[in-house]
């Protein structure tokens, strides 16, 4: 697992699965400005907020296993997609 500043880690396979297990049924993408703290991010950066109920408003919520969540974990190059570790203290 890959460990980024402020409280992120990068999101792969294990974290995504882990959630499906929880009941996640709805990720949120959210673009993070790549400028201080995130200014050593060579790529762009996207947020995930997972969600077990989809909120009234949230723009860019998908269900997670739309296509729209299911690339992030083959990857996409030049896009780094990161969470709070508070979304996956058991995962850690």
């Amino acid at each position: 697992m890959n460990h980024l500043k402020n409280g992120y880690v990068e999101v792969n396979s294990e974290i995504y699965n882990f959630w499906l297990n929880e009941g996640i049924t709805f990720i949120q993408m959210l673009v993070v400005e790549c400028n201080e703290p995130y200014e050593y991010l060579e790529e762009a950066a996207v947020e995930l907020i997972p969600y077990k109920v989809k909120p009234a408003n949230a723009p860019y919520c998908y269900p997670i296993q739309s296509p729209d969540i299911t690339c992030v974990i083959n990857g996409i190059p030049l896009i780094m997609y990161m969470t709070k570790k508070k979304y996956i203290k058991d995962v850690l």
